[in-house]
């Protein structure tokens, strides 16, 4: 018998790959602006998804439509993980103000800590070019509210775009931000009259370089 629209390999399929990429039911519906109700049908195998609706996810899990349709034994899961790719991190008084990525990146699951969150972001401008990040540049960020000091993290300043910076939390209670460019100055912020949040830290990036 044939897999193709049997709801209950496509339940199991679909379940399967939210368990290997962390996300919660919650968090795919509103990547891919599908109602919660008819997700949760599908994972419960009481309907079945359209074609278009299967191709969303399978991009969305990295994998190919049939790694949904066909029963496990007939695919190998692929070894890796999608994490959404943001041009410009807008910031706001949840972690950002528009959560809806540019696109997902596939990182191979081994350079990953399993049940942590992690996003990218594309890096602008040359502000951090002496640890070796350029311009163009795909990072990838541990989601975290706490950083120690020398380590590189993506934080909010009073609700504007994110910067990636170097931490430093000084003894007087000011936060200082450094670059790694001399020609720029560091940020310092005042988190008494200020807005500020750590988002992110810095694990490794794609360099535009091959």
């Amino acid at each position: 018998m044939s897999s193709l629209g049997n709801k209950d390999i496509m339940a199991g399929n679909i379940q399967r790959f939210l368990d290997i990429s962390g996300k919660t039911r919650t968090q795919i519906c509103k990547d891919l602006d599908i109602p919660y109700t008819t997700f949760v049908d599908w994972v419960k195998g009481n309907t079945y998804p359209r074609i278009d609706k299967i191709e969303q996810m399978a991009n969305y899990f990295g994998v190919e439509k049939a790694d949904l349709v066909e029963p496990k034994e007939a695919r190998i899961v692929p070894s890796s993980v999608n994490i959404p790719l943001y041009d410009y991190i807008s910031c706001g008084t949840g972690m950002f103000v528009d959560d809806r990525p540019e696109d997902y990146i596939a990182i191979p699951d081994k350079y990953l800590t399993p049940g942590v969150e992690y996003f990218a972001n594309t890096a602008h401008g040359d502000s951090m070019i002496n640890k070796g990040i350029k311009d163009g540049d795909v990072l990838v960020f541990e989601r975290t509210s706490v950083l120690e000091n020398g380590m590189i993290g993506s934080f909010c300043i009073d609700n504007e775009k994110a910067y990636c910076k170097i931490y430093r939390h000084l003894p007087n209670g000011m936060i200082m931000l450094e670059s790694a460019n001399d020609r720029y100055d560091p940020i310092m912020v005042d988190v008494t009259n200020e807005c500020f949040r750590i988002i992110g830290r810095y694990k490794f990036k794609f360099s535009i370089e091959q």
